[in-house]
């Protein structure tokens, strides 16, 4: 049976090996910025002298969405599913309505007017665009 003397020193080694450890970690996690950093220089100078354009200025630029466009989404998400569903357009208007208010929510804001003005004008345009079709049966 071990001593409480031998146990105190077992935790103290074991302490002292996971500073190590620690130590090793943090050396090798600057070494691997350093390495990375070294290559993204080296692979943007290879880029450039064959003609190509650097890793960061390739990427175009996005400008950001307007805070309308989710609420449209999520509208016209909902008004096809009412049409792949068959129901009936006031039907298919208040689940748009519904499904704005539900986002609205979920952002704590309020939803842009020009949506709940144009929701209804834009639930009958796909309505007419896309019209319910009734299943055939296939011989």
């Amino acid at each position: 049976m071990r001593n409480l003397a031998n146990i105190i020193a077992d935790l103290e080694t074991q302490r002292a090996s996971v500073t190590d450890l620690e130590q090793k970690l943090a050396a090798a996690r600057a070494r691997g910025s350093q390495l990375l950093k070294e290559f993204s220089q080296a692979q943007s100078s290879l880029t450039s002298a064959f003609g190509g354009n650097s890793g960061s200025a390739s990427k175009a630029t996005r400008k950001p969405r307007e805070a309308a466009a989710n609420y449209w989404t999520s509208a016209t998400r909902v008004i096809n599913n009412c049409i792949a569903s068959k129901m009936p357009v006031k039907s298919a208007i208040a689940a748009a309505k519904a499904a704005v208010a539900k986002l609205a929510k979920k952002k704590d804001s309020v939803a842009p007017p020009e949506v709940l003005e144009n929701l209804e004008a834009r639930v009958k345009e796909l309505y007419a665009v896309k019209p319910a079709k009734a299943k055939t049966a296939k011989k």
